[in-house]
């Protein structure tokens, strides 16, 4: 019979518990969407951001290897000219 009351009883409880989470979920939807969206938009703008930084980054990187090409060139036609 004590086995019956505590398998009875933990029933109840997790019955009462799922109810009363149902009920929050519910309450705290609306907050979790807004905060689905934000972090959305907060996760394309890093991107945005990142995406720049790294074009920036490639473009001086080009923009340095074809410096040094055109140093490297020149120094080598004044060495063939000597």
């Amino acid at each position: 019979m004590k086995a019956f009351l505590v398998g009875l009883l933990f029933l109840v409880l997790m019955f009462v518990l799922i109810v009363v989470m149902s009920g929050l979920f519910v309450l705290l939807s609306p907050f979790l969407l807004m905060i689905g969206i934000a972090l959305r938009v907060i996760l394309s703008i890093v991107v945005v951001i990142f995406a720049i930084w790294l074009l920036g980054k490639l473009i001086i990187y080009i923009w340095d290897s074809l410096r040094s090409k055109g140093s490297s060139k020149s120094g080598t036609d004044e060495i063939s000219k000597r």
